[in-house]
């Protein structure tokens, strides 16, 4: 078994200027990356949100929210010296909050669901969601963590439509 590497590429900045340069550190346009696997876009890091995309149904990426909240969830707490909140085996589902659509489990919200859409950071063919590290965070503490979910999320052995082999899917989607 080969470790799989996350890369991240990131969103030029401006270098800076005499007059940018008084400005504080907090003024900083916030840090943006795309979160790269060898070729494939696997997801994005914008701020204190980690997204990941590549989901073939709703289902999918509920599942996969569940896996990186969990992970990150764990980590925070154990950072913290706290123990991570307990969230029964309720079933996930999928509800309409402050304009957009959340996954919950036992009522606590895990992460936001991205549809598929042309101007979507999923893309247009697959379903993704996205996330936010708890604050105090960083650019390297966001890097961190996004490398962490998507380690587990590899792992895991959930489904995740993008890396299945041409033999796992349905002759109906390949046509």
């Amino acid at each position: 078994m080969t470790l799989q590497r996350l890369q991240t590429t990131q969103t030029l900045q401006p270098t800076p200027t005499m007059e940018n340069a008084m400005i504080s550190r907090d003024a900083r346009p916030p840090f943006a990356a795309d979160l790269m696997d060898r070729d494939r876009v696997v997801g994005w890091a914008s701020g204190r949100t980690v997204g990941f995309r590549g989901f073939a149904d709703e289902h999918e990426a509920m599942h996969a929210a569940w896996v990186a909240y969990r992970t990150l969830a764990r980590r925070v707490a154990r950072r913290r010296g706290t123990r991570p909140v307990p969230i029964d085996t309720v079933p996930l589902r999928l509800v309409w909050r402050d304009g957009r659509e959340v996954i919950l489990a036992s009522g606590r919200v895990v992460a936001t669901l991205i549809r598929p859409d042309a101007k979507s950071r999923s893309g247009a063919n697959s379903f993704g969601f996205e996330l936010e590290i708890p604050a105090p965070a960083d650019e390297l503490m966001v890097r961190a963590k996004a490398h962490l979910m998507y380690r587990t999320l590899r792992r895991s052995g959930i489904r995740w439509a993008m890396w299945r082999s041409e033999s796992e899917i349905p002759e109906e989607q390949v046509a």
